[in-house]
């Protein structure tokens, strides 16, 4: 079991954990923005805009 939690994190594990890192920042960056925007008189403009 051992074995193959190595050879998994020697193969594939760097790729998945820099998908992971990759991805939570994209969601971090995603709600920052959205609550700005949200939060601030730029959302109602964004709204009328959009409709």
């Amino acid at each position: 079991m051992a074995l193959q939690w190595r050879s998994w994190l020697a193969n594939e594990g760097g790729r998945h954990i820099l998908l992971l890192f990759w991805l939570s920042l994209n969601v971090w960056l995603f709600w920052k923005t959205f609550l700005l925007y949200y939060r601030g008189p730029h959302y109602y403009y964004l709204h009328q805009m959009l409709g």
